[in-house]
């Protein structure tokens, strides 16, 4: 059995060089007081820096720091490491270095192979290396070398560094009318206080489905939006959306927003099972930037071909086997040597590769699938405000691209995931409202789901919208086990 050995590491010198490669993988050296390096692994979600130095060929730089990086990839075992430079930058010249650790990704190849297909696809994205650390000259364990979208990214794209750029850093940086801007969107350079950020959100959100091309013609760059939501479907990136992304605010020059890609190791087999309207998480609001682009039919249509283009272009199995073989040969030693993973043997990581093989032939099929099977997206009217204890609710129509029969499912629930113990579901409903009297007073969420004839289902936007009900004659009460609401729709 592998066990994490990561505060066991005793004190050595660093006596190697970091010029030496492990098949062809880099090898990194850190040295720090093993009591630090401790302390922050336990503190793990405070970002404190502690002195290291770190030694990469025959260079070792004096002045540098590192801490525990990542939002949900913090509780893992095995953290992710951000090195930033001080006096000197790094041999590129770059001055912070990330160190993902890949946890949960049990092939160590979806963030590389993800990033190229980005790249060869004509989009704005970071570039990443496989790397060995080591810490006091014990192997610490195989990592992901990402670059890091800053000011010297932003310059070596062709993107004025002195632009705004916005990280959506924390789940519920969603583009949406709810986002906290102060705890969800972190501003990475730039000047201002996220100013222009909230006119644009503001902006997504008046924009009409109808009028939503225009919109991001004017806003952005048409191409590039249809572009990277394309490529998002064709990735699979679907922990995106409402995190992991950045948008970029050509402040000085155009003018224009453009939306930037960020941590793409949960991307291709992950989420191959969802659909391609899914733009949030349960605990959070729809994206409307993705939302409107697919409700509106001339994007959509713009969408799918260039999704197609993609795949025969870029997500091509003469491209990426041979890639997945070379890497396969490539980190076989790492990770056999690696005990901090979730890898319990050589043959089960070959096996999470060749998942990943696998995808890159079965998924072109599926995704036009999707596209040709899936009934459309559909849109909720919000119920903002104060709202009567009686309430009609309202959506717009969902149509099987085939012509088959559509069906609803209303829920409305008093939890922030719609937990199943806190929810209410009211189901085959045929028509494009829904009527529930003697509501009791309380906060509530809602939405509508939208039910094909092979039981795919789709969210309606927004997939998550707030209700709060009063009645001044009436105490406070929500929704138990044994309350029963009075339920009208048509035949």
């Amino acid at each position: 059995m592998r066990t994490n050995a990561l505060l066991l590491i005793p004190v050595f010198l660093l006596i190697l060089l970091c010029n030496k490669t492990t098949g062809q993988v880099k090898d990194y050296y850190i040295t720090c007081d093993p009591e630090d390096f401790a302390y922050i692994y336990e503190n793990f979600l405070d970002d404190i820096f502690i002195p290291i130095t770190f030694t990469c060929g025959d260079t070792t730089w004096n002045d540098v720091k590192m801490r525990i990086r990542g939002d949900g990839s913090r509780y893992l075992p095995k953290k992710s490491l951000k090195v930033k430079f001080y006096s000197d930058p790094f041999s590129n010249g770059r001055e912070e270095l990330n160190f993902n650790a890949e946890y949960e990704d049990e092939s160590y190849i979806r963030a590389y192979l993800s990033s190229q297909i980005f790249n060869r696809a004509g989009l704005t994205c970071f570039v990443t290396e496989h790397a060995r650390l080591y810490l006091n000259g014990e192997f610490l364990g195989l990592y992901n070398r990402t670059e890091n979208i800053d000011e010297q990214f932003l310059e070596n794209h062709n993107m004025d560094p002195l632009g705004n750029l916005y990280k959506a850093s924390l789940d519920g940086a969603c583009l949406s009318i709810y986002d906290d801007l102060t705890n969800f969107w972190e501003q990475k350079t730039g000047s201002g206080n996220k100013e222009d950020l909230a006119q644009l959100i503001d902006a997504i959100h008046t924009a009409s489905v109808d009028d939503y091309k225009s919109f991001c013609e004017e806003q952005m760059n048409y191409d590039q939006v249809v572009n990277i939501i394309a490529c998002n479907m064709v990735t699979c990136n679907q922990s995106t959306y409402y995190h992991n992304y950045y948008m970029y605010h050509d402040v000085n020059g155009s003018g224009k927003w453009k939306m930037l890609p960020w941590d793409l190791d949960k991307t291709l087999s992950v989420y191959a099972w969802r659909n391609h309207t899914y733009s949030s998480a349960p605990w959070t609001h729809d994206n409307p930037y993705l939302e409107k682009a697919i409700l509106n039919p001339e994007m959509l249509s713009d969408i799918k071909a260039r999704a197609n283009q993609i795949l025969q272009d870029v997500f091509r199995t003469d491209i990426f086997w041979p890639k997945i073989d070379s890497l396969a040969a490539v980190l076989e030693a790492s990770v056999a040597q690696d005990t901090t993973d979730n890898i319990q043997s050589v043959e089960d990581w070959l096996a999470r590769v060749q998942v990943e093989k696998d995808h890159f032939v079965s998924f072109p099929a599926k995704l036009n699938w999707y596209f040709e099977n899936v009934q459309s997206s559909f849109t909720c009217e919000p119920t903002p405000g104060y709202q009567p204890q009686d309430i009609t609710f309202k959506w717009s129509t969902s149509s099987d691209p085939n012509g088959y029969p559509i069906t609803y499912n209303f829920l409305l629930t008093t939890g922030d995931q719609f937990e199943p113990q806190l929810t209410q579901v009211f189901e085959g409903i045929q028509d494009t409202f829904f009527i529930l009297t003697n509501i009791p007073e309380g906060d509530y969420f809602w939405k509508v789901i939208s039910v094909g004839a092979g039981g795919q289902e789709v969210e309606a936007f927004d997939s998550k919208n707030p209700l709060k009900v009063r009645n001044l004659t009436t105490l406070p009460c929500s929704i138990d086990e044994n309350m029963v609401l009075t339920a009208e729709s048509s035949p």
